[in-house]
């Protein structure tokens, strides 16, 4: 009987740790393992240099906060002279701004998945967009979602900037764990 009542307590203690840690509200540490892609009508590609804040809970969205940024200068598209050009004062200019960053204003839940409002900071402006989520029971954060990159200054200069086109599309994939004191 004691057996029993010790599997079961320990059992039980188990099941109650996965909650607190799903469900809780806890500071989360982005894997290094992350995806951040970017499609436009002509080039695609990816960056990094991802870091930052994500506190989240699925149970406690209105204590939710995420704060991160990413290297502009991180920008990869397969083809060194796009990534350049992409870098240059004609598109990016990640010598005036290194970062792109984004911090939550409030969260939702839509469905199964969630959203996020908040104001990204690119290119020196800044902007409220609403990105949304999916997230795992793991921690993983999921999405898509686009942008018009004209809204944020980022312009080009002259043909190349029409093969380009407005609309920036951003797939993710960052998975998170809880972060150690």
């Amino acid at each position: 009987m004691k057996n029993i009542t010790s599997t079961l307590f320990l059992l039980l203690f188990t099941l109650s740790t996965f909650g607190i840690v799903y469900y809780g509200l806890a500071e989360r540490k982005i894997d290094p393992n992350y995806s951040l892609k970017f499609s436009t009508r002509s080039t695609d590609g990816t960056f990094s240099g991802l870091n930052g804040t994500v506190v989240f809970s699925p149970e406690k969205l209105e204590e939710s906060v995420i704060d991160v940024s990413v290297e502009a200068k991180t920008i990869v598209t397969g083809n060194s002279k796009k990534d350049e050009h992409a870098k240059s004062s004609d598109w990016l200019d990640v010598a005036k701004y290194p970062n792109i960053k984004f911090k939550s204003a409030s969260f939702s839940k839509e469905g199964e998945s969630y959203l996020v409002k908040g104001t990204m900071n690119l290119h020196g402006v800044s902007k409220e967009v609403t990105i949304p989520f999916s997230y795992s029971k793991k921690g993983d954060f999921t999405g898509t979602f686009a942008i018009n990159r004209s809204d944020f200054g980022v312009t080009g200069v002259g043909m190349k900037a029409k093969f380009v086109g407005e609309e920036i599309e951003i797939t993710y994939n960052i998975p998170t764990s809880l972060k150690e004191e």
